[in-house]
């Protein structure tokens, strides 16, 4: 069985540079996109996020073997109904709601 990772990354810090060195077993690095972090209403003010396809460039650049996409709503649903792979996400806040919301047949 394939394996995704799934991330809210903001910015790029050791913590995640590590949690993904980590997963380099997975097919596939998936930072959110904007649409899916708008879903908890306190990070529409979040002034230290960078956009998710910058944080996407960055974390392409530090070499990891995974492709790194980012992950928008049309993606979510096709990779929860194809229902092919482990997902891994950080114990965070936003990965716990998109979890409830979307992966709770799981």
């Amino acid at each position: 069985m394939k394996k995704a990772v799934i991330a809210y990354v903001p910015v790029l810090h050791e913590g995640y540079r590590r949690f993904f060195e980590r997963h380099q077993d997975a097919e596939v690095f998936y930072i959110l996109g904007k649409d899916l972090i708008l879903l908890e209403d306190y990070l529409r003010k979040e002034i230290r996020e960078l956009d998710p396809t910058l944080m996407a460039e960055a974390i392409k650049a530090l070499g990891f073997k995974p492709k790194v996409e980012v992950l928008d709503k049309s993606k979510l649903t096709k990779l929860d109904q194809a229902n092919q792979a482990i997902l891994v996400m950080p114990d965070e806040d936003v990965c716990h709601k998109l979890d409830r919301e979307f992966f709770f047949l799981r």
